[in-house]
C-alpha cells in the first residue's frame, strides 16, 4: 500500500449521521535531498537479489515499509531500497518516496525532501508529485497561490487528478476565496472533463446539493447522480448509494431500499469488494437490535478477503 493511495484529498464519508472531511496539516522544512544512507542490516535477501532491478528494488521497499505485520515491517531498510531504486533511475520510486516524506505517518515529514524527488519524477515527464504536493499545501491553505501554480502544471503535464483537484478547491474558496476562487471552477472543472476524470460530475452534484453558487436542490442532486452513473460513471454510483443511504440531513432524505437498489442497478460498475462493502454498509444502516449487528458480525467474519482497512 501507498501513502499516497490513501491520503489525496478530502474525503467526504457519509457515515449514517455525519460528514467528515479529513484535512491533512503540513509544514515546510528546510532541503534536504542531499542526505546519504547507510545498507540496513534488515534488508530482506529478496531486495539483495533484486539489488540491479530499479523496479524490484522499489517493489521490495515498499513492502517492507508498509508491511501490515510489524515483524516484517522496516522502514529504514525499506526507504533505503527505494532510495537506491530512485537514484538508478525509478520514477515510481521517486514518487513513493515524496509521498513517504510529505505524510507525517511513517517517518517525521519533511516537505522539502518530499518536493525534491516530486521535482525528479516530474523532469522525467510524471506530474503526479506535483499534483500530489500542490493538493497539500492547497487544502492546508498555507499558500494558495503557490499550490495553484504547482496544480497547474501538474495538469499540464497530463494529471486529470490534478485538474479535478483544482475545481474541488475553486467550489470550496481555497483559490483565493469566496467569490475569487468559486469563479474558477467552471475552467478547471472543463478541463477537468476533457481529461477523463470522473470526479467533475460528482463535484456539479455536490455543489447541487449545498446550494454553491446556485440554488440548493436535493432531488436534483440525485437525478444529477443518476443521470452520470447511467453514463457509466462509477465515481457518481457510489457517491448517490452513499447519498440515499445517509441522506444529508438537509434535502435528501435516508433511503436505505432506494440505496440498495441503486447499488443492484449499478453493480456493474464496481468491484466485488465494493459491491459487497457498500451491501454491508446499507445492512448495518438498517440494523436496530442484537439480531441486526449479529447478521453484520458474521458476514464480515465470512468474507475476509474482501476487507479493506
Amino acid at each position: 500500500m501507498n501513502t499516497s493511495q490513501i491520503l489525496r484529498r478530502p474525503v467526504w464519508l457519509f457515515s449514517g449521521v455525519a460528514v467528515c472531511a479529513i484535512l491533512l496539516d503540513f509544514g515546510l522544512r528546510a532541503p534536504a535531498l542531499a542526505e546519504t544512507a547507510t545498507q540496513p542490516s534488515g534488508a530482506s535477501q529478496a531486495a539483495v537479489v533484486a539489488k540491479g532491478d530499479p523496479e524490484a528494488l522499489r517493489t521490495e521497499g515498499e513492502a517492507m515499509v508498509y508491511a501490515e505485520n510489524p515483524a516484517e515491517r522496516d522502514v529504514d531498510g525499506g526507504i533505503h531500497l527505494l532510495k537506491q531504486a530512485a537514484l538508478a533511475g525509478s520514477i515510481k520510486a521517486q514518487l513513493s518516496l515524496g509521498s513517504i516524506y510529505l505524510y507525517d505517518l511513517v517517518v517525521p515529514a519533511d516537505r522539502a525532501l518530499a518536493l525534491d524527488y516530486f521535482e525528479q519524477a516530474a523532469a522525467k515527464g510524471d506530474g503526479s508529485g506535483l499534483a500530489e504536493y500542490g493538493m497539500m499545501m492547497m487544502w492546508d491553505e498555507s499558500d494558495w497561490s503557490t499550490a495553484e501554480k504547482f496544480l497547474v502544471r501538474a495538469g499540464e503535464m497530463g494529471s486529470d487528478t490534478a485538474w479535478a483537484t483544482l475545481a474541488e478547491g475553486a467550489m470550496y474558496g481555497y483559490l483565493g476565496g469566496g467569490s475569487v476562487s468559486r469563479a474558477k471552477f467552471d475552467a478547471y472543472a472543463e478541463k477537468a472533463r476533457a481529461a477523463g476524470n470522473p470526479r467533475i460530475d460528482v463535484l456539479d452534484a455536490v455543489r447541487q446539493m449545498w446550494g454553491i453558487s446556485m440554488r440548493a436542490d436535493g432531488p436534483a442532486t440525485v437525478a444529477r447522480l443518476r443521470a452520470a452513473a447511467d453514463n457509466g460513471n462509477a465515481d457518481a454510483a457510489k457517491f448517490l448509494i452513499s447519498l440515499l443511504r445517509d441522506g444529508n440531513g438537509m434535502n435528501v432524505g435516508r433511503d436505505r431500499n432506494g440505496a440498495a437498489q441503486a447499488l443492484d442497478q449499478y453493480a456493474a460498475l464496481l468491484s466485488q469488494a465494493e459491491n459487497w462493502s457498500y451491501g454491508l454498509s446499507i445492512q448495518a444502516a438498517k440494523a436496530r437490535d442484537v439480531a441486526g449487528y449479529s447478521a453484520v458480525y458474521a458476514e464480515i467474519k465470512a468474507h475476509p478477503e474482501l476487507q479493506t482497512k
